[in-house]
């Protein structure tokens, strides 16, 4: 499995909008700017087969609708699906959004790249080509909020989404060695964890990787400093082959 963390930083900093690619094919998360990067990255969205996304919050969807727009224009009609999955309500949620950025264009779309949208709720899996997803229920301010286990090959790689600490990222840390986590403060609040409680975790599950992302500016310079071997603090860009 490869994993490429194309987005490492939160809204207002320097870095990419947290997102990632597995595999070329499988983003989670569609942020702000998601298409743009992209394309920088010389990452064509025709080899983008699943769109996974962790909830509803704008920097984390609200590139969705351009991401189908721009599939739609730049390759026409596909027999093979473009799979959306999301929490309850996915396939509202995106037309919602769509028809809210490009009035007239949304069945056309949908028919043009096959659209399978794929609800999932916490404590599903579901079966999508060769990915396993399992959906697991986090604490955040959108009610929806979970985190998913990723499974290809016998490989696996878990991603908290957004998330204060609780029960949903043990359960992540004990099913996957590799977890891509939310670590947007330098100390836990009600709706982020913080350094605090990825310090904890590292030491709780010390066979375990920790990815930090969706940081601040000032979370990542503290970060830094910390030297514990089972957590990588990485820039935009960074990539786990595993």
């Amino acid at each position: 499995m490869k994993v490429e963390l194309i987005g490492t930083g939160c809204i207002g900093t320097k870095q990419n909008s947290a997102s990632s690619i597995v595999n070329q094919k499988i983003l989670i998360d569609a942020p702000n700017g998601i298409c743009r990067i992209l394309r920088n990255l010389d990452k064509p969205l025709e080899y983008i087969q699943t769109v996974i996304i962790t909830h509803y919050h704008a920097d984390h969807i609200f590139d969705l609708p351009f991401l189908i727009l721009e599939k739609a224009i730049d390759y026409g009609k596909t027999e093979t699906p473009l799979n959306i999955v999301g929490p309850k309500g996915i396939k509202e949620i995106t037309k919602t959004l769509y028809e809210l950025a490009f009035t007239s264009s949304w069945e056309k779309v949908n028919e043009m790249l096959n659209i399978n949208y794929i609800e999932i709720l916490p404590g599903e899996t579901k079966y999508i080509n060769d990915l396993t997803l399992e959906a697991v229920k986090v604490e955040h301010d959108a009610k929806e909020a979970q985190g998913y286990i990723l499974t290809i090959d016998n490989q696996r790689c878990a991603f908290t989404g957004d998330t204060k600490k609780c029960e949903g990222v043990d359960y992540l840390l004990s099913k996957s060695k590799i977890l891509i986590a939310d670590c947007a403060k330098p100390k836990g609040i009600e709706t982020h964890m913080g350094i605090d409680n990825i310090q904890e975790y590292a030491q709780k599950y010390p066979e375990n990787i920790i990815v930090t992302t969706h940081m601040r500016e000032d979370t990542r310079r503290e970060l830094e400093k910390i030297e514990l071997e089972n957590i990588i603090i990485p820039q935009d860009g960074y990539n786990l082959d595993f």
